[in-house]
């Protein structure tokens, strides 16, 4: 199998992009950002499609990173050969696995094929695409790890000549797993734990009934007499209410008749505002199709006039002087994306700027408005530091007192030492006096403490702020220089066009403008010129509509159709709103019988309100006894129901019982069954464990770095060295590179023999050193002897 050709339509940044393959090493020398990584996926997206993944992170949802970033649908085609046929793969992609398209040609006669099913990248290389990356398909990101995927192990071991499906196996004990979680967890939780708990509380539950059965007579009691006094005050209530109510009734009919007048005066008003409003319908109220017809109308003869106009100016002509240079719609977004990123730096260099300048003047403010030198506080330090000199002073003036007093005592020979001694104390103190004098100057002048300790600090902070003075103005140059790129850049494309102004917003703005008006003008000259008589005709229609209904209804607002609406809106409102309101009035007095002559008296309000007490109170007393009664009553059928249950508890516990049983039963035989399958899973795949692990000693020997290994069934190396063995984790990430890049090189040859489709290396070499690197280089260079090899880098260093 060899790569021909793939063609990308929209896959990432890339974007009709064409890239042909020739036999032996393919080697990508491209910027970091160019699209490497993009094309190597889209490679494997050709052969095994786009996942559906729903993880929101971009960068482990391929779909979501590799959308294109001019939007729409993406995809492209790879063409290649295989047993002596010409293939391409087509797919297109979109924001669903449901709206991608895959298509097979041959490309030997055009034809559609379904040679390798839906799935072109399972059917040619038996494995599926994680297993594809993990050996056809090999970058920095993914040479680590445990290379566990069930699709390799099955290969392998039909490879190796086994029967059965390694990876059936592991999807079996992955399942018997599932199941034993079901009935014991870890932390006790589980079928079997649950079960033995239900138990558990069945027995606590059958002893606390067992101990409730006692007699309910004192419940049954409190309830006949709490029944009793209730329907004595529900009599009571009764004829409160009757008072109270005719009481009501004789206050009502004042009030009904105050009500009913205020209704009637509303009426009156609404008439008067219908009338006014009808007198604009003389003629008839028009309907909303109506308006909106005649609307529509004014408006496409308005629009077809413009486009009219349009078409027959000098416009068109202008702006494809302005145009000269063909121009694509993503260079101006790119621009004003350029536009942006310059904006940004610089608002970020004048932020970062005035807090310099803010700590700067902060501190210096706080130390009187010069920040002093660090070495002017280390002679401050210095200076205030000892006082060996006074102390020496104090001592030998001590000692010359003691050695004169003796001399009167003793001997006067004892002058000879008190003499030296009173003078050699005498210059100390002076020297240490003019010592403390300096120190006191110095920090005076400076304006900063006199405490050791305090200066320390004070040079410490001192250090840290020129610190951070020093790295704000190296972010600061690299912000200025970021920003001059980014406005190169987009004087470099405005110069291009004749926009006449000096203000890059404003010029590319223009541009845009210019850019749509002049394509949508294009399009318009391209009309057939036979129909302007026929858009004549249909201005002269639409305007004759629109002119008779404003004709028929004439108003002086800017908008007469919408003042029109709003007219009849407010017409039909004002009717409905009379009829209803007259069939309120008619309602209202024939269900309070009003009467048109003298009110009726109205009743006591004092009586009323005592009445409305009375009542009150009673009902509150008769809610209060029911609410005790429904909870005496609640607390005794429950008593009794929970009496009743020992019984079904009973059953309940036993049903438990044995669905216990059962589920211990089970889960013996799971783990029974799945160390078993372990033991035949694990003899299946040391069959093949030992040819990948010759083929990476030997690839590992020929770049010079021997040594022995243990391997184990998910190809996981650990080196014997000193005696022990040693994971890939001991050693730097340039050793463990290369022990990953040998150890797919085998595991690719164990899978497919010396008939390995295609390498695909994605700069795996990123962590080795010199030396290596040349010998890494010289294996790479080997291999594309027999095989094809697609290798992609950053570094001319590292290419091939």
């Amino acid at each position: 199998m060899q790569l021909i050709e793939c063609y990308i339509e929209n896959f990432g940044k890339l974007s009709s992009y064409t890239y042909r393959f020739g036999r032996g090493l393919n080697s990508v020398l491209a910027e970091n950002g160019w699209g490497k990584t993009t094309l190597s996926v889209f490679i494997k997206a050709m052969f095994y499609g786009l996942g559906a993944e729903r993880k929101q992170a971009l960068e482990e949802n391929e779909r979501k990173k590799y959308a294109p970033w001019q939007g729409g649908r993406y995809g492209g085609s790879l063409t290649f050969s295989h047993e002596g046929q010409t293939y391409r793969i087509e797919r297109s992609f979109g924001l669903k696995a449901q709206d991608d398209v895959f298509r097979l040609v041959n490309a030997d006669t055009g034809l559609n094929s379904d040679a390798f099913g839906d799935n072109p990248g399972l059917a040619l290389f038996d494995i599926d695409a994680a297993g594809f990356e993990r050996t056809v398909f090999l970058s920095e990101r993914n040479l680590t790890g445990a290379i566990n995927n069930d699709s390799i192990s099955a290969k392998l071991s039909n490879l190796a000549g086994t029967t059965g499906d390694v990876g059936g196996v592991s999807t079996a004990i992955a399942r018997l797993e599932d199941r034993r979680r079901f009935y014991m967890k870890r932390g006790g939780n589980g079928e079997i734990p649950q079960l033995r708990l239900k138990i558990s509380e069945c027995e606590d539950m059958i002893i606390r009934l067992e101990r409730r059965r006692d007699a309910l007579d004192e419940k049954e009691q409190r309830l006949i007499a709490i029944s009793s006094e209730i329907k004595r005050l529900e009599g009571e209530y009764s004829r409160h209410q009757a008072a109270l109510n005719a009481a009501k009734a004789e206050n009502a009919s004042r009030t009904y008749r105050i009500q009913y007048d205020r209704m009637k005066e509303e009426l009156l008003r609404d008439k008067a505002e219908y009338e006014r409003l009808g007198e604009f319908f003389r003629n008839g109220a028009p309907t909303q199709q109506q308006i909106d017809t005649a609307r529509d109308a004014a408006r496409d003869a308005r629009a077809l006039r413009a486009s009219r106009r349009d078409h027959e100016s000098p416009e068109l002509t202008d702006l494809g002087s302005f145009f000269l240079r063909p121009t694509d719609f993503s260079e101006i977004e790119s621009a004003k994306q350029n536009l942006r990123s310059a904006g940004d730096a610089r608002a970020e260099e004048r932020m970062l700027r005035t807090s310099l300048e803010f700590a700067q003047t902060t501190l210096a403010d706080e130390l009187g408005g010069r920040i002093p030198a660090s070495s002017e506080i280390d002679s401050a330090i210095s200076s205030t530091g000892s006082r060996l000199p006074s102390l020496l002073a104090i001592g030998a003036a001590a000692l010359a007192v003691v050695l004169l007093a003796l001399s009167f005592v003793i001997t006067p020979y004892l002058l000879v030492g008190a003499i030296p001694l009173a003078l050699a104390s005498a210059g100390l103190a002076v020297y240490s006096f003019i010592r403390q004098k300096k120190a006191a100057s110095a920090i005076g002048k400076l304006g900063i403490p006199s405490d050791p300790a305090r200066l320390v600090l004070l040079k410490n902070r001192i250090e840290a702020h020129e610190r951070r003075k020093a790295e704000g103005e190296a972010r600061i140059a690299g912000l200025n220089a970021e920003a001059s790129r980014y406005e190169e850049r987009i004087n470099e494309f405005i110069s291009k066009y004749p926009h006449g102004t000096e203000n890059a917003a404003e010029a590319l703005r223009k541009i845009e403008e210019s850019y749509k008006r002049y394509y949508t003008l294009l399009e318009l000259s391209r009309e057939n010129a036979g129909t302007r008589a026929a858009t004549d005709m249909r201005i002269e229609h639409l305007e004759a509509i629109a002119r008779e209904f404003t004709e028929k209804y004439s108003t002086d607002a800017p908008d007469p159709f919408e003042d029109v609406r709003a007219r009849l809106e407010a017409y039909n409102y004002a009717k409905r709103t009379l009829a209803k309101r007259e069939d309120d009035l008619a309602d209202f007095a024939l269900l309070h019988s009003i009467d048109t002559g003298a009110g009726a008296v109205a009743a006591s309000e004092r009586d009323t309100a005592e009445l409305a007490v009375s009542a009150s109170d009673t009902e509150q007393r008769i809610r209060s006894l029911r609410r005790e009664e429904a909870l005496i009553e609640s607390e005794y059928n429950s008593e009794l129901a929970d009496i009743d249950r020992i019984g079904t508890i009973i059953a309940e516990r036993d049903a438990y019982a044995e669905r216990l049983r059962e589920s211990e039963m089970r889960l013996e035989v799971i783990k029974r069954t799945s160390e078993m399958l372990s033991e035949a899973s694990e003899a299946m795949t040391s069959r093949y464990i030992g040819g990948t692990k010759a083929r990476f000693e030997k690839y590992l020997s020929l770049i010079g770095s021997g040594g022995e290994f243990a391997m184990d069934t998910d190809f996981v190396l650990k080196k014997v060295d000193r005696g022990e063995l040693r994971a890939a984790e001991s050693y730097s990430k340039g050793t463990r590179d290369l022990h990953a890049f040998c150890l797919r090189l085998a595991l690719s040859d164990s899978l497919y023999g010396g008939s390995m489709p295609f390498v695909m290396l994605d700069d795996p070499f990123a962590s080795l050193d010199g030396e290596r690197l040349a010998k890494a280089k010289a294996l790479v260079s080997g291999i594309t002897k027999e095989k094809q090899v697609i290798y992609f880098t950053c570094s001319k260093e590292r290419n091939i």
